[in-house]
């Protein structure tokens, strides 16, 4: 298995949770982030005439953004952006196991709140690294999580992206169907300096990693309101569901 061939985990660069109302709203007029939080955000951004609103400030060492929209409300979490260092490395959270508890009980806690409007979906996504040694320890990577692939030289291989989804019945809702799609790929991210002296860019440092994207959600065929009393069961369906996929990787 994928989890017993790789020494790493999985780091964190960001996890979303998407509620789709039943119906169209309005962004509400009394802060949810406060509400959730317990304190003063950054910033808020609003856009009456669409209908959207933003707010967004740093909570427990991390960036926490709240979206709104008519038809969707997002809550994503980022790393807080961090000052230039001598050894670059990728902003992340931290290992995903950890960081998607805390961000799966900060969820629930806001889902049970009488501002939560009633659910038609729900979706749980994360964007997850594996740094890496060089572009082909990537490939070599990528290819342990990934078993139906099978004619691919790492060492002769580039601009490889895999998406796939493979859904699975719900085993708290029946008749409902969950989506787990996944994106998987090898990138590259190089660090620059600017020499002002001479006003040119130079590459300081490359890393490399392997990454996989997840979109756990509820199909959209599904027509019945998630009522309230289940969507704690269902949120926590859907984080396991990305954490099987994180530690075994693409498997029916």
């Amino acid at each position: 298995m994928a989890n017993e061939l790789s020494a790493e985990k999985w780091k964190t660069q960001l996890l979303r949770m998407t509620v789709f109302p039943l119906r169209d709203f309005a962004p509400p007029t009394d802060s949810w982030w406060v509400a959730l939080t317990g304190q003063d955000s950054d910033s808020k951004t609003s856009r009456p005439k669409k209908g959207e609103y933003e707010e967004e400030g740093n909570f427990e060492s991390t960036r926490l953004i709240l979206k709104i929209e008519p038809s969707r409300i997002d809550w994503v979490m980022r790393p807080l952006e961090v000052d230039d260092k001598e050894e670059p490395v990728f902003p992340v959270l931290g290992e995903f196991s950890k960081n998607i508890d805390g961000f799966q009980q900060l969820m629930l806690r806001w889902l049970s709140m009488d501002v939560c409007p009633p659910v038609k979906r729900l979706a749980v996504g994360a964007t997850l690294i594996q740094p890496v040694h060089d572009r082909i320890a990537g490939y070599k990577r990528l290819l342990e999580y990934l078993p139906s692939i099978k004619d691919i030289n790492p060492e002769e291989t580039s601009d490889f992206l895999y998406q796939i989804n493979r859904p699975r019945k719900s085993l708290h809702m029946p008749g409902l169907k969950i989506n787990r799609l996944s994106k998987w790929s090898a990138l590259s991210f190089q660090f620059v300096a600017l020499d002002p002296s001479i006003a040119v860019t130079m590459t300081t440092h490359e890393a490399f990693a392997c990454r996989v994207e997840l979109d756990i959600n509820t199909a959209k065929e599904f027509s019945e309101e998630l009522g309230k009393e289940m969507i704690p069961s269902l949120l926590k369906e859907l984080v396991s569901l990305g954490m099987e996929i994180s530690l075994r990787g693409d498997i029916p």
